[in-house]
């Protein structure tokens, strides 16, 4: 009897991890794309931004099927959404390095106060921060090194 009582105190203990249809999430990143289906390579059906609000369908994977506000549905990787509400003032003048810095839990006093104190080389992440790949260079990316997305 009590290995059925841990067994199911267990299952109902992962799926409480997951999200619920009906979860209200919030857009985690600065902006990203509802897709038609699950998967980096499909097309995009509408942008959606930083602390915009969005209501779980259901998931697949590492992906959730979402509904805006505005009624309109699509994919979107898990990991772009929080369920913390996100905050977002127009009257807040904030960059999108701040916001990072923000996110990984230290602002810009700490990073400055460990780039003095560290060997870090914040040029090169800074480097590659800067650049952008666009989705057909993934798309070759990703057929060149026979990786399947999905």
């Amino acid at each position: 009897m009590k290995k059925l009582l841990l067994g199911a105190v267990i299952f109902i203990s992962a799926f409480a991890a997951f999200s619920k249809v009906g979860d209200k999430k919030y857009v985690a990143v600065k902006e990203t794309q509802l897709r038609d289906k699950a998967s980096v390579l499909a097309k995009k059906s509408l942008e959606v931004k930083y602390g915009e609000q969005i209501t779980v369908i259901r998931e697949e994977k590492s992906w959730v099927l979402a509904k805006t506000k505005e009624g309109k549905s699509g994919w979107i990787p898990e990991k772009a959404l929080t369920k913390k509400k996100v905050i977002s003032d127009s009257t807040v003048s904030a960059n999108s390095q701040e916001i990072a810095l923000a996110g990984k839990g230290f602002g810009e006093e700490d990073e400055e106060t460990f780039k003095k104190s560290s060997d870090a080389n914040y040029s090169a992440v800074d480097a590659m921060e800067s650049k952008t790949v666009t989705e057909k260079e993934v798309k070759n990316f990703l057929k060149d090194g026979n990786l399947n997305p999905e």
